[in-house]
């Protein structure tokens, strides 16, 4: 079954994503951020959004799309 981008987008923004709990010490972690491209139709310029990322090693690890309050 084929699924259209924008009805994946509407799905996914609909979620309730809930944050993981770490309960161990923090020993390590990294932050990291850059631009992805999205991709527009054929002839148009490309679209370039903000992302932040942020990794708690052997904990979790999460993303920030367009949300810097996170």
């Amino acid at each position: 079954m084929k699924v259209s981008g924008n009805t994946q987008q509407r799905l996914v923004q609909r979620q309730t994503f809930e944050l993981p709990q770490v309960e161990a010490m923090i020993e390590e972690m990294s932050v990291d951020g850059g631009k992805v491209r999205l991709r527009t139709p054929q002839g148009q310029p490309s679209e370039w959004r903000d992302y932040k990322a942020v990794n708690l090693h052997e904990s979790w690890v999460a993303a920030f799309f367009q949300n810097n309050e996170q």
